[in-house]
């Protein structure tokens, strides 16, 4: 039987880990969640985040950019553009649109229905694509009513119709759908077959992986009124159905969800994070796309403010998944070590970042092998950078004096 057990306040021995240098590194009001990747292409990770006002908030002056930071291959990055979007720019993906060799950009403004592209000129500079922008409503009809106002919370880039060409994914709040767009051989995005799908409230992440072993790609959403995640299963060609099984009903208000192999059998399995508490459901995958929740799910801890974003890799080295958690409305990260078979324990008292860190992501920027972890700072206006310290050898025993 798989396990799942987390003691609070039980804590295994902490891990080193620390802030690396330059962090954290200002990157202008209300940051959401950071994307990685060689946007220059000199092989070193950089940094993208948006800057935008999400959920009522007021915009401050400043707000309403996307911020290119370019990594030196040691884990610290220096500014080198600021791209005016809009004053609710929120999320960014990256991925090669143009099939031209250099990763562009896909941007989702909270408060409007359509997506921004912005093309890689191979240096790093982006523009603004010069035709349509997709948009998360499907074609008007006439008779139409005029839709409600945009709320798009999450945006991701993946090939779903296996065309070899990338494709979008969004969702729309206050529509209750998910946007499947596919793009076309002339680089236009067209709603799929069947899209825009269904779902009550999808939130604030769009998990994809294979959960059924079929070869092609699935997604999870999770649904922040239908206290559930919605999984729906792709049959290679850009239509999705319902999963068997789905909704997966999880706790209250569920924000964020990942899939990550959490119990070691090769299966991607679910967690998913909840709004305003500190609480994870993880739901176990059968290999055949069919989930249940691990025992003892969901976890809760006692920490300040609430878990949020996911980030789900091996932290510590031991080749078994751990978790780190953004603990929004708080400025820290809570890390959970994973035994390798479901069971996961708090790694130490929570680790000091910038103020609100909704969202956490794990990449190895200075290629050793390891990970570090970035936050998006919505509290401040940052992104911080963890690194793992090493462990200090033990001291080698004094040599022994030679016999007379």
């Amino acid at each position: 039987m798989v396990r799942f057990a987390l003691v609070a306040p039980f804590f295994l021995p902490a891990g080193e880990w620390s802030a690396a240098p330059g962090s954290p590194l200002p990157v202008g009001p209300m940051a959401g969640r950071p994307a990685v990747g060689d946007v220059d292409g000199d092989g070193r990770l950089d940094l993208v985040v948006a800057c935008g006002t999400c959920c009522g908030s007021r915009p401050d002056p400043q707000s309403g950019r996307i911020v290119v930071a370019l990594g030196d291959g040691a884990g610290r990055f220096r500014w080198a553009s600021s791209l005016v979007v809009g004053p609710s720019v929120r999320k960014v993906a990256l991925g090669d649109l143009d099939d031209d060799g250099d990763l562009d950009l896909v941007a989702a403004e909270h408060d409007r229905h359509e997506l921004v592209l912005l093309m890689n000129d191979g240096r790093g500079g982006f523009t603004r694509r010069d035709a349509p922008a997709p948009s998360v409503l499907p074609e008007p009809q006439p008779g139409d009513a005029d839709p409600p106002a945009g709320h798009t919370h999450e945006v991701a880039i993946a090939d779903v119709d296996g065309d070899g060409r990338l494709d979008l994914l969004a969702t729309s709040v206050s529509t209750h759908a998910v946007a499947i767009l596919l793009q076309d051989e002339a680089g236009a995005f067209r709603h799929a077959p069947g899209s825009p799908l269904r779902v009550r409230t999808p939130y604030d992440a769009l998990a994809l992986a294979d959960v059924d072993g079929d070869g092609d790609l699935d997604f999870a959403v999770p649904s922040l009124a239908g206290h559930a995640i919605e999984l729906f299963l792709g049959d290679g060609s850009g239509r999705f159905a319902v999963a068997p099984g789905s909704p997966l009903r999880v706790g209250e208000r569920p924000g964020y969800v990942t899939f990550a192999d959490l119990d070691g059998d090769g299966d991607p399995d679910l967690a998913a994070s909840h709004d305003d508490v500190a609480q994870l459901d993880l739901l176990c995958n059968d290999g055949r796309g069919r989930f249940a929740p691990i025992a003892g799910s969901p976890l809760r801890a006692e920490v300040a403010g609430f878990w949020w974003g996911i980030a789900a890799a091996d932290l510590d080295g031991d080749g078994r998944v751990d978790l780190a958690l953004g603990n929004g409305g708080a400025a820290a990260v809570t890390l959970l070590r994973g035994d390798g078979a479901g069971g996961f324990a708090l790694d130490g008292a929570p680790r000091p970042v910038g103020k609100g860190p909704s969202y956490v992501v794990a990449a190895d920027l200075d290629g050793d092998g390891g990970v570090e972890l970035l936050t998006g700072d919505y509290g401040d206006g940052t992104v911080s950078v963890l690194r793992r310290v090493p462990r200090s050898p033990p001291l080698a025993p004094p040599p022994t004096a030679p016999a007379r």
